[in-house]
């Protein structure tokens, strides 16, 4: 049985309902944090605790916070460190099971929480990916955790990643695992923690019940910072984590990207992004930890294996 620590073991020894710490990371996205939080007011889960961490946004979203909803925990930043390192800032100062979620997503089901609770409630469920679906067409997204075609409610579909629009965990987890990597500042992340999580032995159940409703982000699509940082930090990750003989089959991959650069066939913000990958090679190769082959294996072999549908 894992270590639990001081406020889970008063809850397991009491049989309490454990404290939920809802985490966002909000950045001058005001109305899509307020609807979010009124979603999260609307909860009837009783023991919940939430934490917004705002990365310096200049639109007004604290103080509409602040005046709408006074209960929420407010971690201001000057500026903007990434969506890994607020989210990080946040699992500090959170208890009990974490729940990550973007700001602009949606959370319908007023006993969304209480049903989260009761997942956890089976000792095998270490990690939940949550079902992911757009906020307009209600339709599950692109990036919804590949599971396995065999499961249930009660235990969960297998899953080798979460998604940062809806993930949830004990705190205990981040104490062995460590953070998220903050040098990514966004995207990947999730992947690379929930491998690690796999790797240390631990579970990733997904539900597809659990529903967070996830709205497009405009902002990072029309600047290309989205293919930007994608790319950058898929390629440390490959060399942080990859075995040697995965690592040379997925570099033929960026290989091939550069040389339709050359054909002026490539997208500028993915070369961008490999560029400054190779700028910290040196970097990445102090920091190298493989993961076990099996784990690598697993993920590879499950766009193949498992489905992000139903």
């Amino acid at each position: 049985m894992p270590i639990l620590l001081e406020e889970e073991l008063v809850d397991f020894m009491e049989k309490k309902e454990p404290f939920v710490s809802v985490i966002t990371v909000n950045w001058n996205r005001k109305k899509d944090l307020l609807e979010l939080l009124a979603d999260l007011e609307k909860q009837t889960y009783p023991k919940l605790k939430i934490i917004v961490i705002d990365n310096g946004s200049t639109d007004g979203s604290i103080n509409a916070v602040k005046r709408k909803f006074p209960k929420v925990k407010i971690i201001a930043l000057q500026k903007n460190i990434g969506l890994h390192a607020g989210f990080n800032k946040g699992v500090k100062i959170a208890k009990g099971i974490i729940f990550g979620t973007d700001n602009d997503c949606r959370i319908l089901d007023k006993n969304f929480f209480s049903h989260l609770i009761k997942k956890f409630k089976n000792k095998d469920v270490n990690i939940i990916a949550c079902s992911i679906k757009d906020f307009y067409s209600k339709k599950l997204t692109w990036d919804n955790p590949h599971h396995s075609f065999s499961g249930d409610l009660k235990n969960g579909y297998d899953c080798v990643r979460f998604t940062g629009a809806g993930f949830a965990l004990h705190k205990r987890i981040f104490n062995e695992i460590g953070d998220f990597n903050e040098d990514f500042f966004i995207y990947h992340g999730e992947l690379e923690f929930s491998l690690k999580c796999i790797d240390a032995g631990y579970t990733c159940r997904y539900f597809p019940d659990l529903i967070v409703l996830k709205k497009a982000s405009s902002i990072s699509r029309s600047t290309g910072l989205r293919e930007f940082y994608s790319t950058r930090n898929f390629f440390w990750w490959c060399w942080l984590y990859l075995p040697f003989q995965y690592l040379a089959l997925r570099m033929f991959g960026f290989r091939n990207l550069l040389a339709n650069f050359l054909r002026n066939e490539a997208r500028e913000a993915d070369v961008k992004g490999i560029l400054c990958a190779i700028t910290k090679l040196p970097w990445v190769i102090r920091d190298r930890k493989p993961l076990q082959h099996s784990t690598i294996k697993k993920f590879f072999d499950s766009f193949n294996n498992y489905t992000n549908k139903f």
